[in-house]
């Protein structure tokens, strides 16, 4: 900080001022930069999320498919044991 000397304080008053104004400035521009950060931080930290929800999503999908391809094989089994009494065979 550098002050300048002049009348019995009064140049001192307007270099504090000076100096304060920039120690002020300074600190917007930390604050500034941290609210950058802080920003990309939750773009990184949403775009993760959404990754990961889009997965999840997918992976549900790919569950459900598998269900109904176990419900429809299922269905398919009982329908073969399922013979019609006109097409039973005995056996004597």
């Amino acid at each position: 900080m550098i002050f300048v000397q002049g009348h019995k304080g009064g140049m001192d008053a307007a270099a504090l001022a000076v100096a304060s104004q920039h120690i002020a400035q300074q600190s917007c521009d930390a604050v500034a930069c941290a609210l950058m950060s802080a920003h990309k931080a939750a773009q990184c930290c949403t775009d993760a999320v959404e990754r990961a929800l889009a997965s999840a999503h997918k992976a549900a999908q790919c569950i459900a498919e598998a269900a109904r391809a176990v419900a429809s094989q299922h269905e398919a089994q009982q329908s073969l044991h399922e013979v019609s009494p006109q097409f039973e065979f005995r056996y004597l």
